[in-house]
């Protein structure tokens, strides 16, 4: 059974303690509208995105030669359905604290305070990890796709950075963002599979040059992103920029806070670009506007959603589950950064 009791101290009588719950960061890329959810989407769905252009002419007075376009392209929802799963045996726990929520009589094992606890705990490790994968994620077969490319050709200059941190992240069910951002098969304008973004070359970022890096992407990004206040524009950084740009701030003083500007309630923006600290590998910053990574899902509460049942009716042995349908998806790419890239 997979539930294990370290340390194990056996207990009489009633026990009342605190339990020690194990922290899991939670990024609210959602709550603000950074990520789309696009729920009850099912499997096979067709979206269309489109983009356009149209040049002005002189007037003449007679018929012009067309001088713009208009595409439409179709892309099909790719959801991928997984499951978590834990069998448990709570006669384990007989002779712990949990024990004292169980009725009397040996075939009375069920300890309705561990139940809550485990579900709980399950669901939010299932949400956890599910996050992860939506940021970072990238399936065999897309890994295999970008390490055969190569670096800095025409197909899509992709570096060989690049491709080495692609190879470094953990093989998943489902392409994440940064994956799709790298090698996106749904793009009008993609070539050989590849995502149309605005490269900005990388180096290892510290406290002494993340202001100067955070330079080069903002000048990277497109001036009418910049100013745009329907979609704002938003760099998605690593964890651990949150704390070099801190101490960046206490080292330089004002004058770099002019740049990073710290709310007092943690919100940290870049000359008036949000930052946005999420769990994608370091040397790498994503930028995109609000809305452009998209998660795909058949119901948005089944990220944490658990079921708990018995597992055979001649058993005592109790299983929690999860089972989740979703994929991820970029658009409106060509307006997207991508330091490191």
């Amino acid at each position: 059974m997979a539930l294990d009791y370290t340390g194990k101290v056996k207990v009489r009588g009633a026990q009342i303690a605190e339990i020690g719950l194990e922290l899991l960061y939670k990024d609210n890329s959602i709550a603000k509208g950074i990520v789309k959810v696009n729920s009850n989407t099912k499997h096979g769905v067709v979206k269309t995105e489109t983009s356009n252009d149209i040049t002005e002419q002189a007037y003449t007075g007679q018929a012009l030669t067309s001088d713009g376009n208009f595409t439409l392209f179709d892309y099909q929802v790719d959801h991928v359905k997984g499951e978590f799963k834990v069998d448990i045996l709570e006669d384990t726990l007989r002779d712990t604290p949990f024990g004292d929520d169980m009725s009397a009589g040996a075939a009375n094992i069920d300890s309705p305070r561990f139940m809550q606890l485990a579900a709980d705990q399950l669901g939010a490790k299932m949400a956890y990890k599910n996050q992860v994968q939506r940021w970072q994620g990238v399936t065999a077969a897309t890994k295999a796709a970008i390490a055969a490319l190569t670096p800095n050709a025409a197909q899509g200059s992709i570096t060989a950075a690049m491709q080495t941190k692609i190879a470094a992240l953990p093989t998943t069910l489902r392409d994440g963002f940064l994956a799709r951002t790298v090698y996106n098969n749904f793009n009008a304008t993609k070539t050989a599979g590849l995502g149309t973004y605005i490269k900005v070359p990388g180096v290892t970022i510290t406290e002494s040059n993340i202001a100067s890096q955070y330079a080069n992407i903002f000048k990277a990004i497109p001036v009418v992103q910049r100013d745009d206040m329907e979609n704002p524009f938003v760099l998605n950084a690593p964890l651990s920029h949150k704390g070099l740009i801190l101490i960046a701030n206490n080292t330089v003083g004002a004058a770099q806070q002019v740049n990073f500007l710290v709310t007092p309630t943690g919100d940290i923006s870049y000359n008036g670009i949000e930052i946005n600290f999420v769990q994608i590998p370091e040397g790498v910053v994503m930028g995109a506007p609000k809305g452009s990574f998209e998660f795909n899902t058949d119901l948005e509460s089944d990220d944490n959603s658990m079921e708990v049942g018995e597992k055979e009716n001649d058993s005592d042995v109790k299983f929690f589950r999860g089972i989740t349908a979703w994929s991820t998806h970029v658009s409106r790419q060509e307006f997207n950064v991508l330091y490191g890239g």
